[in-house]
Parts: C-alpha cells; structure tokens; sequence
C-alpha cells in the first residue's frame, strides 16, 4: 500500500530526516554521498509546523519511507527541494510531484532549493557523482536527472565547479592587478574571532550589493545573516576569509574560503557528536582541502581588479597559512562567462555539474 504523508509532527520530521541515511548508506551502499549535518537540516527547513508557507511530504509503502519533498512558497513561486527517492521508483516520485503540482496549480516550480538558492546543497548533480563532494556541497544519485526529466521539469541554470591545486601558478596579470591595487592603497585584513560579529555583517552587505543583479540572487535577510555568523563561528578559518578595502578605507570586497570539513563528517551521517564537534574545534589545521566559497565586489568597484586582488592574496594565504593543498572553486552561473573564464585561466578543471530546474520551459 502506498501512502502520501504530510510530516505534520515530530515522528513524521524524524522519518523524514532520516530517509537519505536508509537510502544512500543501506539501499545504495553509496561511498560517495556525505550526509549533511542535520542541524544544518532543520535551520535550512524552519519552523514548518508553523509557517503556512512550508510543506513537508513522504510517500511510505508498507511502512517504509521511498521518497520525500519539500515545498516552500516565496515570493509567488514554489521552491522545491529536500528530495530524494528510491531507484526505479517512477511511480513514487510522480506521484508524490504530482500532488505538489495540484497543491499550487498556478505557481512556477523551481529548485532544487534547501529553499532559497543561497543556502546550503543546492541543485541537482548531473555530472561529477565518481568523487565525493565538498562541504555544504550537494550529492545525489545519477538517475534524480531521469526522473527530473520524466517528470517534465526543464533546465533553467547550470552551476560549475571547478577543481584547482594549492601548487597552482595564478595568471601573470592577476599579480599585476594585484600590486597596481596595492600601490594606489588598497588593503586585505583577515576575519577575527573578535571581529568576527561585525564582519559578518560587513560581508553581507558586499554580497548584497555585488550580486545583486545575478541570476536567482536574493539579498540575504536577518536570519540568513545570523546563521551566516553561526556557520562562520563553528566551519570558518578565519585566516581564510580576507576583506579588500579602498584607498579612503571603505570595505569593497570580500574573498571566502570554506574549509573542507567533509573529512571529518564522512562516517557521522548527520549526527552532532561530541567527538565530531572536537575534531571541528581541534583539528581543523589539519584539513588540506577547501571550497572557493564567495567571491564579491561592490559594484562601484567592478572592473578595478579588486577580484583579482582578492583571488591572488586569498589563495596565497591559503597555501601558505592554511595549508591547503588542493580546492573546488564551488559554484559558478553557467552564464557567467567572466569567471567561468578566470578559473580556467586558474588552471581549473571542471569537475561537477550541478542544475536547477523549473516546471516552466525558459
């Protein structure tokens, strides 16, 4: 017997926040999938007992979970995301969507979102499922893709990542752009633990400015910025997030690099544990690995070289003072043919694949 479920309580939540740990480690015996945190889980989901405008869905069959989604109305679309689902499973997956789709007949379909595009794991993997991935990176089985298509959601953008060695020769004119920068009395600092609450907000604000016209970009809210600084107080080096400054002083950009904490989350499957949180506090110096996490320019300084700047004296420190080794430039607009091109010119190599799809042809 199949049965669609509105996760309405906490033993309904509990099932659905453990499916991907029965699928990817039991049904799949994936080796590649890392769980994420599900901390990060709940802070991503909200309080959607009371919120109107999130729903949670399973379908169970014989009492076993086979598949879950999750539906967020913002801002006149739905968002979609949270899914996963059971191989060979068409009938479930259709039938689950379906159901979505008459919920909100009129609305544009998009994701998937954890719900909004600036949090944590968006987009569907369509390439790169032979590694494993890197932090707040999503994974998922090859065959979501099919059954995306099947259901007739359409590709509206592509997110590239990019592979690049710590070893790396950066471009000539990047150093060039760099020291001209330097020369006219441009300044990089690094976060602080001191500083760290009133960077974070700094941060925000030269996210909010410079990405403002990019594809899907919303401004980040209050709440995405205290749990920005809660992200940043527990995962971030703060070595590794350099702040650029003008000339007259004003903060005009930033550069954040994501340690790659996969390592130690590898065999948790989503649990906070003790042991986990000593080894994120404690050996965090130990991780050779990161993700080229944010990059951001206000846009009265675009075309200064201040990214090239912050790339050249960001990913120096990295090697240098954070030991790292090798990174993923994650992620990239597809359509965004000027950085697309600079990670090349890195010697990037593309290494994942990640989509958004809409219930709408573009």
């Amino acid at each position: 017997m199949i049965e669609l479920i509105k996760v309405e309580n906490n033993k309904a939540f509990s099932d659905f926040l453990n499916f991907p740990e029965k699928l990817y480690f039991h049904i799949l015996k994936n080796t590649h999938y890392i769980m994420p945190l599900k901390l990060i889980t709940k802070l991503s989901i909200g309080n959607f007992k009371k919120k109107t405008s999130i729903s949670l869905f399973m379908i169970k069959e014989k009492g076993e979970v086979k598949a879950r989604l999750g539906l967020k109305l913002h801002k006149g679309k739905v968002h979609f995301g949270f899914f996963e689902a059971v191989p060979d499973r068409f009938d479930i997956v259709e039938k689950l969507f379906s159901h979505a789709f008459s919920l909100y007949k009129d609305h544009e379909f998009i994701g998937p979102y954890n719900f909004r595009m600036e949090d944590p794991y968006v987009g569907l993997m369509v390439e790169g499922h032979s590694t494993d991935p890197y932090f707040m990176m999503s994974y998922n089985p090859s065959y979501y893709k099919e059954y995306f298509e099947k259901l007739e959601l359409h590709k509206v953008m592509d997110l590239l990542t990019y592979d690049v060695l710590g070893k790396t020769e950066l471009p000539v004119e990047m150093k060039e752009k760099a020291i001209a920068l330097q020369n006219q009395g441009y300044s990089l600092r690094a976060l602080t633990h001191r500083s760290m609450k009133r960077d974070v907000k700094i941060i925000a604000g030269i996210f909010n400015d410079a990405l403002s016209d990019n594809w899907g970009y919303e401004e980040l809210t209050k709440n995405q910025i205290q749990d920005m600084y809660l992200m940043f107080k527990f995962f971030i080096n703060p070595k590794l997030v350099v702040i650029a400054s003008d000339e007259t002083g004003n903060e005009v950009g930033c550069l954040i690099m994501l340690p790659n904490f996969n390592k130690f989350l590898k065999n948790n499957k989503g649990r906070l544990t003790p042991s986990l949180l000593w080894n994120v506090l404690t050996k965090r110096k130990k991780i050779d690995s990161a993700r080229g996490y944010a990059l951001g320019i206000k846009k009265s300084h675009h075309g200064k070289g201040v990214g090239s700047y912050l790339i050249w004296h960001g990913w120096k420190r990295s090697v240098k003072i954070g030991g790292i080794k090798k990174g993923e430039i994650s992620w990239i607009l597809s359509n965004n043919e000027k950085m697309n091109s600079l990670t090349v010119k890195m010697k990037g190599k593309p290494n994942r694949k990640y989509r958004v799809y809409s219930n709408i042809k573009p």
